[in-house]
Parts: structure tokens; C-alpha cells; sequence
């Protein structure tokens, strides 16, 4: 039926607090209650220790991990026993009704190591208990010991040597990475041996303003061009580490400095290094991915080397010069003219191509690239009217999607390919054989069709041999009332659910279903197509989640009534329904 089912945005901000206590409840599906619990604020220490003492693992740990940064000496203790008592720690992750499938592949212990982490790097942790952890033998337990804010100064400095100890990079790089990275730290990471860690702490915009300046000069030129990236990095340096790195670099490593530089518009260079850069990088061997194609893409690249890419062998080459609005008008004029039908493509979708030769491109052989020259604004309202009634889809779409075809036209258009759609439908004889079928997917396919008459939906109605079909019988807008009367009564789910979605379904099947499920009367509150009196019912609907989303669905509609709209709901009524 082409229509969304994509939640309202309104419905996902703002939601009342009557309707989360609602959805929290324990009798509510548990992913339910762990999307809700996220959306509670920790700050309100009464709802704090409700989600820490709530039965489901997953909510008391997503509770407390948003706690760290609300820190609060009300939840210390809690955070003193997860600290001294691993038995405590796996508990307070894995004891509790809700065990989902994915528990099973992770063991006590990784659950007990990610919360001892977390206790290390919380600022609520009481002191006695950070020291103890000292002693950790765990890197990732050190790293949270070092990010943890509340930790004294005289302790962080005993603890920063032992940094330099860790085989691993890993632990270095996180705490590279970290937006709570104590200065003293970053200091000892500017010299790290390993080039990874340095290029992480130069892209951390969380890290101190003297660190950046530092490595800006590191030797690895991957950690300079990570200083380009970090936003925090002065202009004037980023703008000279750029200069040079373009100048220097060469094959991979000079996409990555081109890649870069763009992420940064306030880096402001001269086009002559830009253009030496990508002549260098479209000779370069490298074809994972093909340097050449990559420099004929760049709008950057100069017209010398976009004329000499035209040239190529590739067709996949001379296909983005043909695209890139740089190209040389005598280029993009043999270009338009190439024997490969993606390159003419390309050509015709170019703003700079010729007037003339687009009109000739509109009506070439190719569907491809009378596409390409279907979606350009420039073709007047007679070439656009033609391009519509294309034999092609993909040409008439692109020439109903272009700004420039008229309402009047794309009107006509329509028309007249409902005309042809209708006149394509399968004979009866078709139909029935069709009907006939064993196969589950011929027979849905005749269900889903629009042109399908009513009698042969009243029978795919009653298939007993496949849910899927009678799902989509439910859902096809030419469905007859008592078929779909039928439907509504179906022992599969998502029959039901069909139906309730159904901009045919009359108003009393509707108002049956949405007083049968709080899930059917969700769907029936956002059906398009349901009357205003069931939405007005559904506001006062003893659910409240139900009344929330029926209120947002009729203030809405009021909005656009009072917008202009006219029609769109044609079979709404003022009169309300009482819903069972």
C-alpha cells in the first residue's frame, strides 16, 4: 500500500510522564521497558533508585552507567560494594527476570571486568575504594582509575607512570580517546612509542591546547594530518600542516590529507594545490580504489587533468569526468557524444553540458541516459511532457521528479499511466491459474495487486494454506468490506494488524479491533484513513499510551485542516464512536 510506517518524530520527543510509568510497568515487553528506562532522568534520586533496583539487569546497568555524569554521593555505597565484592558486581549484571539471548554468549567474568570499569572511572566511587583499586593489575581498570575526575592529583601521579608499562596499545589508545583525559596524562601520551595512540590523542578535541601544539610537529605524518582533523586545532596550523602534507604525499596517504582538509572548511587554500595534488594523485598505480576515478570525482581537480582523464581507456573514468561540473566544455562535448551509454549518462546530468547536445541526450537510444538527461531543469515543458510518457520507468520518474515539470504535467502523466496499469492486468484466465498455484508467492502476488477483482480477493481471503497470503489480502486497499470484516476475526497476528492499517477497513471493523489489543489500537489511532471519532475515542482510551498517540494523531490532523487540506480525510465523521 506504499504507506509509512516510520514512528512520527513527535511521538518520540516529549513523551508524558504518566505514559513512561506506564510502559515501565513490569507487565510491559521487556525491550519496552529498557527503551523507556534509558529516556528517565537519573537525576531524580527517586527514579534513580527505582531503575537501580529494578528487577531487570539490563535497566540498573544502563541506570547506573548515565550516572557518571551526575555524580552523587547518594549512591556511593552501592558503588563501595560493586568495588569490594565481585560476587556483587555479577549479581548487580546478571541476576534478575529479564535474561536475554545474548547474556549466553558473554561470561560472569567480562560482566564483571566491564562493571569494575566502570566503578573505577566513577566519580562517586568513595575514595577508600579508587585506592584499593590501585593495585589492579587490569589496564582497563587503571585507565578508568586515571579519566576518574574525583581522584587527587597526588594519586594520579603515582598511578601515570605505570602507563608506559602496558604491552598493549589498546589501553593508551582509549585513554587517547577519552573526553576526560586529565592534562598530566596527555603529557605522557604526546611521546607514546606507538603511532596510534598519538594520532587518537590528536584527533581528542577534549585534549589540552599545548598537546596539539606538540604534535603538530610529531615526525609520523599521519599524526600531523589527525592535528588537521581535531576541529580545536588552530586554523593558521592546520592550514600550514595541510599545505605541506598536499605536497608531500603521495598514492593513499594523499586521498586521506585530500579527505581531511575537506572535512575542514575553514582551511582555505589556493586552487594551484589543490590541482598539483590531484594531477599527482590521478597518475598514481593504486587502483583499490582507482586514484584516476577518484581525481576525476574531485571538483577540485584541474582542467588539464579532467582533459587528460577523458582520455582513458576506463570507461568508469571518463564516466566521472563526464559528471564533474570542471570538465572542459570541448571535453564534455566528446564526452556527451561517447560510445558507452554510463559516460553519455554522466554527460547529460552535467549542469554545464550544452543545451543542444542535452536536448539530443534526452532523446537517446539508451533509457540510462535519456534518465540522466530526464532529471536536468534546464529541458523546456515540451521536452519534460514527452520524457514523461517515456516507455521507460526509470526516464518518466526521473522527468516527474525534475523541478521544473509542471503540476498539469505530472497530473496528465499519472493518469495516463494508471490508464496503462489497468490496461496491463491479467486476464481471468490468468488469474485463476494464478490463484491455482501451489507456490505461497504466486498466490500473494495476485492478493497484493490493486487490479485484482473482488471475487478472487474474497477467496485468497480464506487461503488456509498461507498466513502470508491472507496478510496480504488485508493490507490491499480493494479488499470488499466483508472480506475484510472476515480478516479482522483471522487467528494470525499480523492479519489482524493488516487490516487495522487498512484504508478501506470500515469504520465499525476498526473500532472492534482497536478495542481488541492496545497493539492494534496503536495502529488503528495511526491509520491515515480512520475516522475522527474512533481518534476521538482512542484520546479517551483507558491506555495511556493509546490516548498519547490518538491525541498527537488528532492534533495533527488539525493542523492540517486548518493548513488547507482538503480531502484527506473524507470519511471522517464528528460523530464519536464508543469502541468496545
Amino acid at each position: 500500500m506504499r504507506r509509512s510506517t516510520v514512528i512520527p518524530d513527535r511521538l518520540m520527543v516529549g513523551i508524558p510522564d504518566l505514559v513512561k510509568k506506564d510502559l515501565i510497568r513490569r507487565d510491559r515487553p521487556d525491550w519496552v521497558r529498557q527503551m523507556v528506562a534509558v529516556d528517565l532522568p537519573v537525576v531524580d534520586a527517586s527514579v534513580l533508585a527505582t531503575l537501580l533496583a529494578d528487577a531487570d539487569p539490563e535497566i540498573r546497568w544502563s541506570a547506573l552507567q548515565r550516572t557518571v555524569d551526575v555524580p552523587d554521593d547518594l549512591f556511593g555505597a552501592l558503588l563501595g560494594e560493586l568495588a569490594a565484592s565481585r560476587k556483587e558486581r555479577i549479581r548487580f549484571r546478571m541476576e534478575g527476570d529479564n535474561q536475554p539471548t545474548w547474556h549466553r554468549s558473554r561470561t560472569p567474568a567480562e560482566f564483571e571486568r566491564e562493571t569494575l570499569e566502570l566503578v573505577a572511572t566513577h566519580p562517586s566511587t568513595p575514595l577508600a575504594n579508587l585506592r584499593d583499586l590501585a593495585g589492579t593489575k587490569s589496564f582497563d581498570v587503571l585507565v578508568g582509575l586515571i579519566e576518574n575526575s574525583a581522584l587527587p592529583a597526588e594519586d594520579l601521579a603515582l598511578l601515570l607512570p605505570r602507563l608506559r608499562t602496558t604491552r598493549s596499545f589498546e589501553p593508551r589508545e582509549r585513554l587517547a580517546t577519552s573526553s576526560k583525559i586529565p592534562s598530566a596524562a596527555a603529557r605522557i601520551l604526546v611521546g607514546d612509542r606507538d603511532s596510534r595512540v598519538r594520532v587518537a590523542l590528536a584527533r581528542n578535541d577534549a585534549a589540552p591546547s599545548g598537546t596539539i601544539v606538540s604534535l603538530a610537529q610529531d615526525q609520523d605524518p599521519s599524526v600531523r594530518l589527525a592535528v588537521v582533523a581535531n576541529p580545536r586545532a588552530p586554523v593558521a596550523l592546520a592550514v600550514s600542516i595541510a599545505e605541506s602534507l598536499l605536497k608531500i604525499s603521495a598514492g593513499e596517504e594523499l586521498l586521506q590529507v585530500l579527505n581531511t582538509v575537506a572535512t575542514r572548511p575553514d582551511i582555505e587554500l589556493t586552487d594551484d594545490v589543490f590541482e598539483d595534488a590531484l594531477d599527482r594523485l590521478s597518475k598514481s598505480r593504486v587502483r583499490d580504489p582507482d586514484m584516476r576515478r577518484v581525481a576525476a570525482d574531485d571538483e577540485r581537480a584541474g582542467t588539464r587533468t579532467l582533459a587528460r582523464l577523458a582520455k582513458s581507456t576506463d570507461a568508469s573514468v571518463r564516466q566521472a569526468v563526464a559528471g564533474n561540473s570542471r570538465t572542459p566544455s570541448e571535453t564534455l562535448t566528446v564526452l556527451a557524444a561517447d560510445p558507452v551509454h554510463s559516460v553519455r549518462s554522466a554527460a547529460a546530468g552535467n549542469a554545464e553540458l550544452d543545451i543542444a547536445l542535452l536536448v539530443t541526450l534526452a532523446f537517446d537510444d539508451d533509457p540510462e541516459v535519456r534518465a540522466g538527461a530526464a532529471g536536468c531543469p534546464r529541458l523546456s515543458t515540451a521536452e519534460l511532457g514527452a520524457l514523461l510518457l517515456d516507455d521507460d520507468r526509470s526516464v518518466r520518474s526521473a522527468a516527474f521528479r525534475n523541478p521544473a515539470t509542471s503540476t498539469e504535467d505530472r497530473d496528465r502523466a499519472e493518469s495516463a499511466w494508471e490508464h496503462a496499469y489497468q490496461m496491463s492486468a491479467p486476464s481471468r484466465t490468468d488469474l485463476e491459474e494464478m490463484v491455482a498455484s501451489r507456490r505461497a508467492e504466486t498466490r500473494m502476488q495476485v492478493a497484493f495487486d490493486p487490479r485484482t477483482p473482488a471475487d478472487f480477493l474474497i477467496f485468497l481471503g480464506g487461503d488456509r494454506h498461507s498466513a502470508r497470503v491472507r496478510r496480504a489480502v488485508a493490507a490491499n486497499p480493494n479488499t470488499p468490506a466483508a472480506g475484510l470484516a472476515s480478516l479482522a476475526d483471522d487467528t494470525d497476528a499480523e492479519v489482524r494488524q493488516a487490516v487495522a492499517f487498512n484504508g478501506a477497513t470500515p469504520p465499525e471493523i476498526l473500532a472492534k479491533l482497536a478495542g481488541t489489543s492496545i497493539e492494534l489500537a496503536l495502529l488503528v489511532a495511526m491509520n491515515p484513513d480512520a475516522p475522527i471519532g474512533i481518534i476521538d475515542a482512542l484520546v479517551e482510551d483507558g491506555d495511556p499510551l493509546v490516548g498519547y498517540v490518538a491525541t498527537g494523531v488528532r492534533s495533527t490532523r488539525a493542523a492540517l485542516t486548518r493548513g488547507g487540506s482538503e480531502g484527506a480525510h473524507a470519511r471522517d465523521t464528528a460523530t464519536p464512536m464508543i469502541l468496545p
